[in-house]
């Protein structure tokens, strides 16, 4: 909001945008609870093992990224 103000975006536009992100953030979390609830209803240890295997596969490719860019830069 703050650099919004400070660009002079205008505001009628901006809380247009801000309904639709929040509509789209709320149903997405939603369909989320529902489906992954529905999904691992019977078997919850199962819903918590592929979260941390999603959450740990993001950060192990994102700290492979970084050590490849980081290594290019040092050796060009």
């Amino acid at each position: 909001m703050f650099s919004c103000g400070l660009t002079r975006y205008p505001w009628r536009r901006f809380v247009v945008l801000t309904l639709a992100a929040g509509a789209g953030w709320a149903l997405y979390a939603g369909l989320l609870g529902y489906l992954g609830g529905k999904t691992f209803e019977d078997n919850a240890w199962k819903g918590l093992l592929l979260a941390l295997a999603i959450a740990g596969t993001v950060a192990i490719t994102i700290e492979a990224v970084r050590h490849v860019v980081t290594a290019k830069r040092r050796f060009p």
